[in-house]
This record gives structure tokens, sequence and C-alpha cells, in this order.
């Protein structure tokens, strides 16, 4: 669009443009006073001049030239499909109405939306620059829009309802992963029970599987874990995918039924274990784990396997009897 006319002085531009292809047909008006070029941009969506208003004090001829056209733009309006997410995103970035942007939902860094009962996470994958979510007590059970936030380094997924841990193989940068369950009955457990999605989370340091019906193929890999838990875990029984963990230093395989702890020997960093209710019936890998200092092992040992471990390790902090 082109109109020519002449202007000596500073001219006062009126300019209303609407969105195109926006959701709510958003208008925005913008007034400018300018001797210079005049550019416009809004975030997202293409931009269509609809009307043009010049005034100025001094005009002695014809011509001023004013030139429309497109502003590329990566930003776009993002959808929330579920209406619970989308109010804690919308809290997260103090923006309760109108559209959400891309570049709005890039500056949260932090995301708490845990008992929301969420149970779709469409619209979440545009987060991409999370680095701490905590979904737990929701009814999630598709967790793929997690794939694309790649800067993640704690996630939290406490008593949801997952059915496979794939979208968790690009979270490179997790440390820290809790997707056990902790609510009462078979029923609430996850579904899950393959866990090599999680053999790239090389940096992963502490990993919560408790409540799980999970097998442990896959963790010989995560040699940086320092906190493992696998409490309550029925269907559990070998461990030797552990031995390969020297950094450990906390584990819980309490409630399981693990009877051969020889995969632990070689853990000589571990300082706190727990065995307790566990089918455990051959201790004496735990005269080799020296660092120890605390043992929990309910219903493992007996006074005299209690005195024997506290002759040869003394610093031993052992709980062997149930209260």
């Amino acid at each position: 669009m082109k109109i020519k006319k002449s202007i000596l002085a500073i001219m006062s531009l009126t300019i209303v443009f609407a969105f195109v292809g926006c959701k709510d047909k958003e208008n925005l008006k913008s007034s400018l006073n300018t001797p210079d070029k005049i550019n416009i941009y809004a975030e997202g969506n293409q931009k269509q001049i609809t009307n043009l208003s010049v005034s100025s004090s001094k005009v002695n001829s014809n011509s001023v030239a004013i030139e429309s056209k497109k502003i590329a733009s990566t930003d776009k309006i993002v959808v929330i499909e579920d209406h619970a997410l989308e109010n804690i995103i919308r809290k997260a970035v103090s923006k309760p109405n109108g559209a959400l942007f891309v570049s709005n939902l890039s500056n949260i860094l932090e995301l708490d939306g845990s008992k929301q009962n969420i149970k779709n996470l469409n619209g979440l994958e545009n987060l991409i620059n999370l680095k701490k979510l905590n979904l737990s007590d929701n009814q999630i059970s598709d967790i793929t829009p997690l794939k694309n936030l790649t800067n993640l380094k704690e996630l939290i997924l406490i008593n949801d309802n997952i059915k496979n841990l794939n979208a968790i193989t690009s979270l490179t940068k997790l440390e820290k992963l809790s997707i056990g369950n902790y609510r009462r009955g078979r029923e609430y457990w996850n579904t899950f029970t393959d866990l090599t999605p999680l053999k790239n989370l090389s940096k992963l340091k502490e990993l919560n599987l408790a409540c799980s019906n999970v097998q442990l193929n896959g963790l010989r890999y995560l040699t940086s874990l320092e906190n493992l838990n696998l409490y309550f875990n029925d269907s559990l029984s070998d461990i030797n995918e552990l031995s390969n963990l020297k950094n450990l230093r906390v584990l819980n395989i309490s409630y399981t039924n693990v009877n051969n702890i020889k995969p632990l020997a070689n853990l000589t960093k571990l300082t706190d274990l727990d065995i307790g209710n566990s089918k455990v019936t051959d201790i004496s890998v735990l005269y080799k784990l020296t660092g120890l200092k605390k043992l929990t092992a309910w219903n493992i040992i007996k006074d005299k396997d209690y005195a024997a471990l506290k002759k040869v390790l003394p610093n031993y902090d052992i709980i062997y009897k149930q209260k």
C-alpha cells in the first residue's frame, strides 16, 4: 500500500491493525509521532493495517510514502488443552487472560502442578527453558509432551499413572527423577515396567522408583547415581544391574523380593542401606561395606548378627528390630 503526500513538519499518525489468524481477533491501536520511517510490530501472527489517518500542522504538497509489509515472527499462540494445566501456567506467567505465546512460556523455569487433577499435558512442550517440574498426584498417563523439555534438571511424577517412559529418553540434563508411587493399592501403580528409556540419563544422581512394578534393565548405565529408592517393589528380586553403580551412596530395597545382595559388594561409597523386610538371608556382604553409616534391616538380622557386625564395624548405626 502506498500513499504519497509531502510533509514539512512532524506528522502524527494513528494506525489501527488487526492480528490475522488470531483466535480472538484482537485489535491493537498505535499512535506515533515521528518524522522518520515507521516500523510496526507486535508479537505473534501476521499484521494487517486496517485504518490510517494522517494529520499535520503544515502540509505543502503531495509526497508522503508509507509502505506496509509482513514481519516474520517465530512467536505463536499456544493452546493448552487441559484447563487445570492452563491455570497453573497462567499463574506462572501472571497472565490470567488473553492469548498465551511461546515467548510467555519460555520464561518459566519452575512449575508446580501437583494435586491439580491434570490429565492432559499437550501444550506443555512449549516450556522449553523449564528446569524443574512437579506433576505429582494427578491423572496423567501420557507424558509424550515432556520430550521437548530438554533443559529439565528435576522431574517429579509421583502418584500418577504413567504408561511408559519413552519421553524421558531425551531429557539428558536430568539430575533428579521421581516416578514412584506412594498411594496404597496396586490399582494405582504405574503401568510401565521397562526402564531402558532411562539409560541415556548420564547426569542422573537421584532416582525414586518406590512402589513401582519394574525390573532394573538399563540401570547399569546410570553411573552418576547417588541415591536410589526401590522401596516396596514386590516384583523386584534381581539387583545385578546395580553392581556397576560405584557412586551410589543411598540405596533402599526394603519390602522387595530381593534375596541376594552380593551385587552390592563393590559399592564402597554406600553410606545408607535399607534392606528391611526383604528376602535377604545371606548378609556376609555387609562386612565389606565399610563406608556404611546407617543400616536398616528390619526382620533380616538377628541379635547375634547385630553383635558380630558391631564388633567388626563399630561405626554402623544398625536398625534391625521392627518397632
